[in-house]
Parts: structure tokens; C-alpha cells; sequence
């Protein structure tokens, strides 16, 4: 597979949020208090669970079913706009009911985590449709994703200069970086927008909603009852942390996490690109089709993949010593980063997987490897982390949760293709 310059866009454009993300974190753990870091760290793992879940509900089923051609895809795509509405605001509730009764040092950010969550969520389902429609030209992708950077690090940067920078003050730097996002490439591709208003609209019947919520509802039932489980044992586990660790090394574990998480750029990039492929392939020769087309990948990027790892973990661990050469605490941690090195890994090398178990409707086996794994971890995370309160501790676990879910996730996929050949 040639890779040219439009695929190229696709990895700059993932390769932008991606650093926004990681390098808000490791920015902030220099120019904060370790308290307002913790806090702001802790709500926008809430926008990660909020932007997941709808995600997964309403933007990955559109990636999968929508083809190009067929019927009214604006008016399907509106539909799925209110899918990702309505899935936040219930999301909400339940997230509101979480931390008044728990958390309630969060709830003064909670609107913003809401509302910055929506966003996230719905700048996820423009991109899944450049997917589909715009495979070779991710040029406004990229130039979007370049605006909500610029945008959330110049705000960020003014308010550090003016000493207001806050939880609060962050998210509504994110939320505007990610309106002016999410204007742009609509703006960018207001001729793809205006043809299929008009010209689909007149020719095609609209779709009832109640047809798409169940069209949605049937493909990722399990895989959004499963990604809150998998926000449990990657994002969740903070939460129990954050009680018994003491916070700067509990600061560290997250600083490390997210810096090693840059890995994920490269296969965030992978699978979205990829799944629409894999669809088509099972679309046309099903599971046998599928089984072939993962074995050639696999036996492609492997190589590729640990070298980029190797290369991009050194580079890692240069930059981890020279930013905290400074201060002596989080400079001895740099052990943390070995523990996320084998986590990626592990990680990366699922992905194809992962992709081909989605392709083929096969999600009911992320609920299943999703909820097996929280409540393994939940059980360890609570003989262990209260008694041996380290980083240490929090590291290995979540290391051992993504060995658990990326062995159950092949052997899955072992056993759903064996069944279908």
C-alpha cells in the first residue's frame, strides 16, 4: 500500500490532536500546583469517557454503514448528530450523580467537561466521515486540527501570563480551540455539505431516527457498555488512586502515561484508517477474506511497528530527562516510562485485531474482554493499591489490565474466525 501525500495529511492531523492532548498534560505538570494539575487531569479523564462513549454510539456505526452513493447521507449524518447529543446529556446525568456524591472538588468544572466532551465527540464524527468520503484528501483535517491547537495553546499561554490559569480557564480554552475547529472544515467543505443538501435531500427519503438509533443501537451495544469498563481500567483506576498515593508520584504515573502515549498516535492513525478497508474486504469475502487480509497486515507493519517503537521510545526518554532535569522528584521516576513502553507495545500489536473484530460486527467481544478485565483489575486494585500505595503499584496494574484485554481480544478473534470458516 502506497502511502501518499494524503495519508500522510491523515498522520499530521492525528498526529496534532494527539500532542494536544499528551502535551496539555505534561505543559501543565511544570506551570501548576500538583493539586490543580491532579484536578484538572482527573476532569478531563471525564471528557475522555464522555467523548468515547458517544463516539463509539454514534460516529463508529457511521463510519462502518455509511457508503458513498447511497441515499441521503446529510440527513444521516444529522441523525447521528443528535445520537451524540442525546448520548451526552444521558452520559451526563449519570457522571453529575457520580461526582456530587464522590468527587465533589470536580463540580464547578463539570458544565465545561460536558460541553468540551460534545465537541470532542462530534469533531470525531466529521473526521470518521473524511474517512469515507475524502480518503485521499485530509488536508482540512490537518489545517482544523492545526487551528484547535494554535488556538488552545494561545489562549493557554495568555492566561499563564495573566496567572489565571485554572481547570476551568483550560477547558474553555479547549472548548473554543475545538469550535474553531470544527467551523473550519465544515467551512472547508462547505461544497460536499451544499451538493448532498441539495441535490440527496430531493432524490432520496430521509432516515426515520428510530431506524438509525436501532441500526447504532444493534452494531455497538456492546462496544459502549464495554468502553466504560475500558475507561474504568485505563482512566478509572485514577480515581481509586488519587485516595491512597501520594500525589506527586500519583501526578508522575499520569505524566508518564501520557507522555509514552504519543505511541498511540501511530495506531489511533492505523485503525481508524484501516477499519473502513477491513469492512470492505469482509463486504465482498467475508471472514476467510478478513482471516487473509490481517495475516499479510500483520506480517507488514510488525517489523515496522517495533522499530518505530524503539526509535520513538528513545526520543521519549531524552525529552523526559532534559524537561524534569529541574526537579529532582519526577526526574527518578523515569522508571514509570518503561512500564507504558511494554503497554504500548502490547497495545499497538492488538490493533489489527482489534479492527477486524469490528469490521465484522464482532463487538460483542470487546463488552466481554472489556468487562472480564475491569473486574479482574478491580479486584487487584483493591487488595493491592490501599496496602502498597505506590506509583509502582498503579503502573503495573494498568500494564497487567492491557495485557488482559489484548490477549482476550486475539483469542477472540481466533475463535471468530475459526467459527466462520
Amino acid at each position: 500500500m502506497k502511502f501518499n501525500l494524503g495519508k500522510s495529511y491523515l498522520l499530521i492531523e492525528q498526529g496534532i490532536i494527539s500532542l494536544l492532548n499528551f502535551g496539555l498534560i505534561f505543559i501543565l505538570s511544570r506551570i501548576v500546583s500538583p493539586v490543580i494539575f491532579k484536578e484538572f487531569f482527573l476532569g478531563y479523564s471525564i471528557v475522555i469517557m464522555i467523548s468515547l462513549i458517544a463516539s463509539n454510539f454514534a460516529n463508529q456505526p457511521l463510519q462502518v454503514f455509511l457508503k458513498k452513493g447511497e441515499g441521503n447521507i446529510m440527513d444521516y449524518i444529522s441523525k447521528a448528530i443528535l445520537l451524540n447529543i442525546l448520548t451526552v446529556l444521558f452520559i451526563s446525568i449519570l457522571c453529575f450523580l457520580v461526582v456530587y456524591f464522590n468527587y465533589t472538588f470536580l463540580l464547578n468544572d463539570l458544565i465545561f467537561i460536558i460541553i468540551l466532551g460534545l465537541l470532542v465527540s462530534i469533531y470525531d464524527l466529521i473526521r470518521r466521515i473524511s474517512f469515507v468520503y475524502f480518503t485521499n484528501s485530509f488536508l482540512g483535517n490537518a489545517l482544523s486540527s492545526s487551528l484547535i491547537i494554535i488556538s488552545v495553546l494561545g489562549i493557554s499561554a495568555w492566561l499563564y501570563f495573566f496567572g489565571v490559569i485554572t481547570p476551568n480557564s483550560v477547558y474553555i480554552a479547549l472548548i473554543i480551540g475545538y469550535l474553531l475547529g470544527v467551523f473550519l472544515i465544515l467551512f472547508l467543505k462547505r461544497d460536499f455539505i451544499f451538493y448532498h443538501s441539495k441535490f440527496s435531500k430531493s432524490n432520496t427519503k430521509n432516515v426515520l431516527f428510530l431506524n438509525v438509533l436501532k441500526k447504532h443501537y444493534n452494531y455497538a451495544r456492546w462496544l459502549v457498555i464495554g468502553i466504560f469498563f475500558f475507561w474504568f481500567y485505563t482512566q478509572g483506576l485514577y480515581f481509586l488512586g488519587e485516595k491512597y498515593i501520594d500525589i506527586e508520584d500519583f501526578n508522575a504515573v499520569r505524566i508518564s502515561q501520557n507522555l509514552v502515549g504519543v505511541l498511540s498516535i501511530l495506531f489511533l492513525t492505523f485503525e481508524n484508517y484501516m477499519l473502513t478497508k477491513v469492512a470492505d474486504v469482509f463486504h465482498i469475502e467475508k471472514h476467510k477474506g478478513v482471516a487473509l487480509f490481517v495475516k499479510n497486515t500483520f506480517k507488514k507493519v510488525a517489523f515496522k511497528f517495533i522499530i518505530s517503537l524503539i526509535c520513538i521510545s528513545i526520543l521519549i526518554l531524552y525529552s523526559y530527562k532534559l524537561y524534569y532535569s529541574n526537579n529532582p522528584f519526577y526526574s527518578e521516576k523515569i522508571i514509570y516510562l518503561y512500564y507504558f513502553f511494554a503497554y504500548q507495545l502490547i497495545f499497538g500489536l492488538s490493533r489489527i485485531f482489534a479492527v477486524a473484530l469490528k469490521a465484522i460486527n464482532g463487538t460483542k467481544y470487546f463488552f466481554y474482554n472489556h468487562c472480564f478485565t475491569a473486574v479482574i483489575t478491580l479486584i487487584i486494585s483493591w487488595l493491592f493499591i490501599e496496602e502498597y500505595n505506590s506509583g509502582h503499584t498503579l503502573a503495573l496494574i494498568l500494564l497487567l489490565s492491557i495485557l488482559i484485554f489484548s490477549t482476550g481480544l486475539f483469542l477472540s478473534y481466533k475463535r471468530e474466525i475459526a467459527k466462520n470458516i
